[in-house]
């Protein structure tokens, strides 16, 4: 069994593909290269089994037997009265089994939601923790997400892939479509991600939840985004977005071009493995 992390897809959803700037004609032109994006990174075989129809002969059918898993971090889907397409339909075209995390437009879309958030260990990387919103989020302070640990998200969209929460010293992974190419994560491409961004952090992040007989602890620099204000703001009665200080954008390409050369080094393991 394989795991993947996704987050935001926003199946239907007309105002997130034009505000987003999503590269596709229409949400039908969108619904369908979300899905089959994940259909190509994920596993499905299928068993013959007999049944009988309603004169009583045997029929041979083909079942699909979902062997990945693909935790999906809120938003999937906006319910429309117009199309009348029910959740269940879209899941069954996902070759895989798809467990849904509650996001904030997953309130009234008849999602089978599984939970608000999960706890994990991925790779070397213990006690992580999984849910719609960033670690520094009012939402995310009943989750209790520990101190010095790795947090996966969703919710931000073109934001930022990663941003270091300083104040609870969480290393915060946005797992959405907009910043993975519209395509779901594996779970060693992340920890590959995760590993990457580590060695690269200005502070003293705790390993504790880390395996050190996989890792030694992390060479940290300045590549970091610090959340300027952590306290929340109303305006009439909203909360206003928080603002946060961007600090990697000098080292951005060269950051992406070292990712990429070890994103490549995984793939050609991976091949060989095989």
């Amino acid at each position: 069994m394989n795991r993947f992390f996704t987050a935001d897809w926003h199946l239907f959803s007309e105002s997130v593909r034009k505000l987003g700037d999503r590269p596709y004609a229409d949400i039908f032109a969108m619904n369908k290269a979300l899905i089959r994006n994940a259909n190509q990174r994920t596993h499905c075989t299928y068993k013959e089994v007999s049944i009988k129809d309603v004169n009583g002969n045997n029929v041979a059918i083909k079942v699909p037997i979902k062997e990945d898993v693909i935790y999906h971090l809120g938003d999937f889907y906006k319910y429309d009265s117009q199309f009348k397409v029910k959740p269940d339909e879209i899941l069954s075209h996902i070759n895989s089994k798809v467990i849904l995390l509650e996001g904030n437009h997953d309130k009234n879309n008849r999602v089978k939601i599984l939970a608000n958030a999960l706890t994990m260990d991925i790779g070397p990387f213990k006690n992580v923790t999984l849910s719609h919103y960033p670690s520094y989020y009012e939402e995310s302070k009943f989750l209790n997400i520990p101190n010095h640990s790795i947090h996966i998200c969703g919710h931000v969209h073109k934001l930022y892939k990663w941003a270091y929460d300083k104040y609870r010293d969480v290393l915060n992974i946005n797992v959405g479509v907009d910043v993975w190419n519209y395509r779901i994560v594996s779970e060693r491409e992340l920890i590959t991600y995760i590993t990457f961004i580590l060695q690269r952090l200005d502070n003293s992040f705790i390993t504790e939840n880390i395996n050190t007989t996989c890792h030694k602890d992390f060479v940290l620099t300045n590549n970091t985004i610090e959340p300027k204000n952590l306290e929340k703001e109303k305006d009439n009665g909203k909360r206003k977005a928080r603002k946060f200080k961007l600090g990697i954008q000098d080292k951005q390409q060269e950051m992406l071009s070292l990712y990429l050369q070890a994103r490549e080094k995984v793939l050609k393991q991976e091949v060989t493995e095989l």
